[in-house]
């Protein structure tokens, strides 16, 4: 699960129009021991503090904008931005530097998480509540078939079965591959 803490303000300098006025905030991610920290702002019109899953939505969204781009001039053209206009390089510059330290601190699950759509992004952030939610799941809809086929004892039959059924749910495209390699019907 990513976790974030959330402090109004940031330290960022030089900020543009646009940033001088909205709302800056601090968010600290934390995943699988790791930290990242960075700056965010969200626009006036957002009254709710960000949390951690809306922090992600955005650095994915940019670290994707940049990985499908060979340089700045693509990149720029995608986004509609003048490849002539410093502040889009700067722009373009930051969104590499968070690129490379999201890819640093989500280390071998980048792909996993970046490429996943929101729902998916969603169960991979909650990750325990996901895991539970199938658990129970399982036991509410497929459990009870297994035991009438072949008693409660048979736990190689019920580990099968919810091995069985979390992949299918991962082929049909419910639950991401991620989410399906970690999960166990058991702690």
């Amino acid at each position: 699960m990513i976790n974030a803490i959330v402090t109004a303000g940031n330290d960022v300098t030089n900020l543009d129009e646009w940033q001088q006025r909205s709302n800056p905030w601090t968010v600290t991610l934390s995943y699988e021991g790791r930290d990242m920290t960075v700056p965010f702002w969200t626009g006036s019109g957002w009254t709710t503090e960000p949390d951690a899953h809306d922090v992600m939505q955005c650095l994915c969204s940019d670290a994707v904008s940049v990985d499908n781009c060979a340089d700045f001039e693509q990149w720029a053209c995608e986004l509609g931005f003048d490849t002539d206009s410093r502040k889009a390089e700067r722009v373009y510059r930051q969104c590499v530097m968070q690129r490379d330290a999201l890819r640093t601190f989500l280390e071998s699950e980048y792909d996993a998480f970046v490429y996943a759509d929101d729902d998916a992004l969603e169960m991979l952030m909650n990750f325990d509540d996901t895991v539970s939610d199938l658990r129970q799941r399982f036991a509410d809809e497929i459990a009870p078939l297994v035991v009438e086929q072949y008693g409660e004892d048979d736990v190689p039959a019920m580990d099968e079965a919810f091995n069985n059924w979390t992949d299918a749910l991962c082929k049909a495209g419910e639950i991401p591959e991620l989410v399906y390699e970690r999960v166990t019907r058991e702690d």
